[in-house]
């Protein structure tokens, strides 16, 4: 991430940068920067925006390759670039964060 888009960012919200290491706040990021609303990338990619809301905040976890796929298309990136930060940051429920593990 380059500093422009850290200044395009805060210029256009007054919310805090998310954090683009979790894939939900990749799509966030994402969406903002090019200038979609929630409600806009909710109705190109067919998932709710209640949905995609809970997704930008980690608090669900992008499980389906479908969805990260239309939500991929959606924001006009490659598919491969949602489903890959969706593996890397999947944690089973069961599967405890070690204190010397990156989240």
């Amino acid at each position: 991430m380059t500093d422009r888009n850290r200044v395009q960012w805060t210029s256009r919200t007054a919310r805090p940068m998310p954090d683009t290491r979790l894939v939900g706040g990749w799509i966030r990021w994402v969406r903002v920067v090019n200038g979609m609303s929630g409600n806009d990338l909710a109705q190109r990619s067919g998932v709710s925006l209640d949905h995609l809301y809970l997704l930008e905040r980690s608090e669900r976890v992008l499980t389906s390759i479908g969805m990260a796929v239309r939500i991929a298309d959606a924001l006009g990136v490659p598919p491969a670039a949602v489903v890959v930060r969706a593996v890397l940051n999947y944690r089973p429920a069961a599967a405890p964060v070690l204190a010397d593990q990156e989240v």
